[in-house]
């Protein structure tokens, strides 16, 4: 298995063996197989302009995922870093949660997941993964 970090802002420390550790136990808690995934910590400019390109909409967003539909590659998760930070401030939770939250829901979309409301499925999982592997970590 093969996860490859690419950092494209350099304001943000980015905990690497943290987001490997979360990715395996993704793929452990969902039994997925092993695959291989990128993921993408970006500024604002960069996941507008995937945004606009890919989905029509000329703004910023938190996360981005794109489906391989490769066996071995799952895809790509794209997250913005700035972004981040108005979710941070906002709720005022940990910023190393909430980028875990997104790679989280990066995953669960390149699974297949989707989700229209705040209470979904998807949602709901995301959650209770991401309280679990908090936990573990702990533990």
């Amino acid at each position: 298995m093969a996860i490859n970090l690419i950092i494209k802002i350099r304001k943000q420390r980015i905990n690497k063996s943290k987001i490997k550790r979360l990715i395996k136990f993704l793929q452990n808690s969902l039994s997925i197989d092993k695959v291989s995934l990128s993921i993408v910590f970006c500024g604002d400019k960069f996941i507008r302009k995937l945004n606009n390109q890919y989905r029509g909409m000329d703004e910023s967003t938190d996360v981005l995922s794109f489906e391989s539909g490769e066996t071995e590659y799952l895809g790509d998760i794209i997250i913005s870093i700035p972004d981040v930070w108005k979710t941070v401030l906002r709720e005022k939770i940990p910023i190393e949660e909430e980028i875990l939250r997104l790679v989280i829901h990066g995953f669960l979309h390149l699974l297949g997941y989707e989700h229209k409301e705040k209470n979904s499925i998807m949602i709901k999982l995301q959650e209770e993964l991401l309280s679990k592997f908090k936990q573990e970590e702990n533990d």
